[in-house]
């Protein structure tokens, strides 16, 4: 048909007669547009363009149309085909080519399985390109029933398509960095002493989008004792190993950050770095290990993009826009979750038996595909990092190895295939420990053959597919450990511990916690002999969500002090009058904190006491002139008054310190006297004050590094897996999972608490060499008493 372009200035009339119609308009056309082709000819009439078919084999079945978009920058036209056996295809036609190419299609570029979801009566409506010159195109497209997706119109992941691929919101690290220090004998500055530092990492996606932040690491302590503040050799605890999961293969790197506690203050969070996958030669789904020295120049992050907690792309949504190209906008949305009726119990005990605990200077764990719990597969690896000697950089032998070995793994059939192995010496050899591990797995008749064990890493394989549900170390106290510095929970304390679910993507809708998680430590016993500290656990009874494909466990801080120091009293005295009409008082001087301070040579006050009011204090033993410990049957707690600089006592006297003021005691007998004798000047003291309660609402959660997986996710028979123990799917209630929490908001650690006596007596005759420089006190002949003796050598002093 012959192209013939008229011009009118008139319009298609079939409103009036014809006898009406003006010049120019017309009553009837066929196969004429007013668009013709080629600029600026909106106002010519031609011919409409006919169609050609392009050949382009469907798949078999059924197939719809559902979705299309003009594409007028690139001369392609996007196709959305729904296809009822589950190949659903994402197409474009190119005008430039003439031919019709394959974007992406479920099932034969997904492993068999369908990840586009496509529904006929659920349009394609949504579609928007964001453009890119090099790294290909990303498509959005939506359709109301599921998450909002897209694609790189140029990537190719073959026949492994995964449906995370696809999704616009991009999940976040699922396992928690792992941190410990080592020892470095390489270094000549120990950039890492005097802090404590804690870490995150977040994935960098091949579209270059970033996931938020993964949940925190612990705060790993040095490991060295518990009197030193720092060791003095600077190559111990000189380096802090920090490993997390490498992700899928959607991900092209790994971006570290961490913040540092120094001299009581915590920083921002800081980059260290963007590590690229292909550059390191990671592998997908793995463990990357990262040394950390703090030793380079860091830049700070956002404090609102640190803090984001999740990916704040909806479930769904109904329609979604491009704005100004680059800026994402949905409506129509549905986000969050309901609540859970929570059933969790917290529970505390004495530490006279084995418990998990993440020890100072150890790092052991197992991970399957990259992660640490809820994993499904055939290979599993272990690592062990630590203190002690390195070898060429990398560490062969551990100085604080002691403990129970526990890895828990399960077969298809729910039956334990994993292994404890008991390790009784502090000082061990990585490569003899993992062999033995090894060997308690080969030898077991789980199915394990070891495939590898270089440096740090075992390597097992099985001949079935099984499920990792955790793995840690129990501590164990031989002879000779090390009694290092650690972090603890308080004694006579409130806590409560909460869970926070986790869906695929990381959206959380945040801590969920129940009235029986509130629980209280018991009394201290006085004596560190019979326990330290009180280790807690928490019994998780309710069944997961639907939506939950991993938790993490939660804690607050203790809920009964806002202020405690367990200290020993410089002196002790009473005011003067003994007249039952006047009131009397006990002053307790801890004027000794300063002097500790200065000893290890603090900038600031590492230990400190300043009176607020509802300061109280209790006595819990006295040292005597003999400086043993006598502890108290009962003790005795009483209300702080306030301090005092400047005292008199009885004989006119005059002390100076730093008091602190009570009403004088009338119940404590002959165990609390303040005669200022030897036997009643150095008391052990607790010094605290209550915090003022809070709604549970308000209350905050911490992370502190417990994340596990859920056991037949998305499933009416859904159960958590436990460090301690693993919840039954059967009866979740019955048999509960229970998860160690023994490191608390506190550091338990020995002081070296300096106090001394100082004597006044009558000196006598002195003796002094006046051509002397220096000159000593001394009296004219031996003073004892029953607590106490000041004698004197003669002393040749030099002279000028």
């Amino acid at each position: 048909m012959p192209i013939i372009n008229n011009a009118f200035n008139g319009k298609l009339n079939l409103d009036v007669a014809d006898y009406r119609i003006s010049n120019g308009d017309y009553i009837d056309a066929l196969n004429i547009t007013k668009d013709a082709q080629g600029q600026g000819q909106d106002r010519i009439v031609s011919n409409i363009l006919g169609n050609s078919q392009v050949a382009y084999a469907l798949p078999s079945g059924t197939n719809k149309s559902i979705g299309f978009f003009a594409d007028k920058i690139r001369n392609r036209a996007y196709y959305f085909i729904w296809n009822s056996n589950g190949y659903n295809t994402i197409l474009y036609y190119s005008g430039d080519t003439n031919t019709i190419v394959k974007v992406f299609q479920s099932k034969t570029d997904s492993d068999g399985i369908d990840i586009l979801n496509f529904n006929p009566s659920y349009k394609v409506l949504s579609v928007n390109i964001f453009y890119r010159d090099d790294e290909g195109d990303l498509l959005f497209f939506n359709d109301g029933l599921n998450p909002p997706k897209n694609i790189n119109v140029s990537a190719s992941y073959g026949t492994s398509w995964k449906y995370e691929y696809l999704l616009v919101a991009k999940a976040p690290p699922v396992m928690p960095p792992k941190a410990v220090y080592e020892n470095d004998t390489t270094v000549n500055v120990n950039n890492v002493r005097n802090a404590l530092f804690q870490f995150s990492y977040r994935y960098v996606y091949d579209n270059n989008e970033k996931s938020v932040w993964s949940s925190k690491s612990i705060v790993p302590l040095p490991q060295q004792d518990t009197l030193l503040l720092t060791s003095d050799t600077l190559t111990n605890n000189a380096r802090i190993s920090v490993s997390m999961s490498t992700g899928g293969a959607d991900i092209k790197a790994i971006e570290i950050s961490f913040r540092e506690t120094t001299n009581g203050t915590t920083s921002d969070w800081y980059l260290i770095g963007s590590f690229s996958k292909a550059a390191l030669t990671l592998n997908d789904n793995d463990v990357y290990t990262y040394k950390f020295y703090n030793d380079g120049i860091y830049s700070q992050i956002d404090v609102l993009e640190a803090d984001q907690l999740q990916d704040y792309v909806p479930q769904k949504a109904n329609a979604a826009e491009l704005a100004n190209g680059n800026v994402l906008l949905y409506s129509g949305i549905t986000e969050g979750y309901d609540k859970t009726t929570m059933d969790l119990v917290g529970q505390s005990q004495d530490a006279s038996d084995s418990y998990y605990f993440d020890k100072c200077g150890l790092l052991f764990f197992a991970a399957s595909n990259g992660l640490d719990s809820g994993a499904n597969g055939t290979v599993l690896k272990i690592y062990l990092y630590g203190t002690g000697t390195n070898t060429s950089g990398t560490v062969s032998t551990l100085n604080n190895a002691a403990g129970i070995y526990v890895i828990n793994v399960i077969n298809s059939d729910g039956t334990s295939i994993g292994i404890s192995y008991t390790n009784n010496n502090n000082s061990t050899s990585v490569a003899t420990l993992l062999a033995a591990i090894s060997s308690a797995f080969t030898t077991g008749g789980g199915g394990w053959t070891q495939v590898s064990l270089i440096n740090n890493v075992l390597t097992l394989s099985n001949s079935s597919t099984f499920k990792l549900l955790s793995s840690g170390v129990k501590i164990l106290f031989p002879a000779g450990a090390p009694d290092n510095t650690v972090f603890a929970n308080a004694f006579s304390s409130g806590y409560q511990y909460a869970v926070q679910y986790f869906d695929s993507l990381g959206r959380t809708i945040g801590a969920q916690t129940d009235i029986h998680a509130s629980f209280t430590t018991q009394l201290d016993p006085g004596a560190p002999t019979v326990y330290k500290y009180p280790i807690t656990k928490l019994q998780i009874k309710n069944r997961p969500p639907l939506e939950a494909a991993y938790y993490q466990v939660l804690r607050s801080n203790n809920t009964t002090y806002n202020k405690r120091l367990f200290w020993i009293s410089q002196a002790a005295y009473s005011s003067t009058s003994t007249d039952t009409t006047v009131q009397r008082f006990a002053y307790i001087d801890i004027s000794n904190i300063d002097t500790y301070n200065e000893q290890i040579t603090s900038t600031q006050g590492v230990v400190s006491y300043n009176f607020t009011q509802g300061d109280r204090i209790t006595f819990l033993a006295r040292y005597n002139s003999s400086n043993t410990q006598i502890l108290f049957t009962n003790f005795y707690d009483y209300e702080i008054l306030g301090t005092e600089a400047v005292i008199t006592l009885g004989d006119g006297t005059v002390k100076t310190g730093n008091f602190i003021k009570i009403a004088y005691p009338t119940n404590a007998g002959t165990d609390i006297l303040f005669t200022g004798a030897g036997d009643y000047l150095h008391y052990e003291i607790f010094l605290y004050n209550y915090t003022t309660n809070s709604s549970s609402t308000q209350r905050f959660f911490y992370e502190v590094g417990k994340c596990f997986g859920i056991g037949n996710a998305g499933t009416g028979t859904a159960y958590h897996l436990g460090l301690d123990q693993t919840q039954s799917s059967a009866n979740p209630s019955t048999t509960p999972a229970i998860v160690s929490l023994t490191n608390g908001d506190l550091f338990w650690r020995k002081r070296k608490v300096p106090y001394g006596d100082a004597f006044i007596f009558s000196a006598g005759g002195d003796k002094m060499d006046i051509n002397s420089l220096i000159a000593i006190v001394v009296p004219n002949s031996p003073i004892t008493t029953s607590t106490y003796a000041v004698s004197y050598t003669h002393l040749t002093l030099p002279t000028i």
